[in-house]
Formats: structure tokens, sequence, C-alpha cells
């Protein structure tokens, strides 16, 4: 149970520093894409300039590597997570046969 409960912490302790970093970084992207796609929409399309089109797909190329950065991290987390909890879950079933 304890190898099982530090092995946790170490998880928790590891998401925090890096993990959550990343959606910060994450979320600011976001907040630029929302702005550039506001600011591109304002925009009546015959008056977009060259400049305009290439600022937004800037943005969007930015945002969607954002996406599959966190997405990528997610996932990896997730697992990790469930394995986790599964033996987590089995330690403590096995304690409770023993000692009950």
């Amino acid at each position: 149970m304890i190898t099982i409960a530090k092995n946790m912490v170490e998880f928790y302790k590891k998401e925090g520093q890096e993990r959550i970093p990343l959606n910060v970084k994450f979320h600011l992207e976001k907040d630029q894409f929302d702005e550039a796609a506001k600011k591109y929409q304002s925009i009546k399309s015959a008056a977009r300039t060259e400049a305009d089109v290439k600022e937004y797909n800037s943005a969007v190329n930015t945002y969607n590597k954002a996406v599959k950065e966190l997405n990528k991290v997610n996932s990896s987390s997730t697992k990790t997570h469930n394995k986790l909890i599964k033996q987590w879950n089995d330690t403590g079933e096995m304690f409770f046969k023993k000692h009950s």
C-alpha cells in the first residue's frame, strides 16, 4: 500500500509540474487564436489582405499544434492515472483479504 501510494503521489507531483503548465500554455494560445479569429472575421471578405490571411493561418497552425500536444499529454496522463488507480484498487483488495 505504501509503495502504490508513493507512486500516486509522484504521479500527481509530476502532473502539477509538467501538465498544468502545458494546460496554461494551451489556454493562452487558445485566447490568442480566439482574438485572431475575431479580428479576421471582423474584416469583410473583400477587404482582407494577404497579411490578414497569413496572420490568421499562423494563429490556426499554432492553435492546432497546441491541441495536438495537449491531447497527446492528456492521453498519456490518463493511461498512467488509470493504471495507478487499478494498482491502488488491486492492492487494497489484497490488503483487506489478508487482514480481514
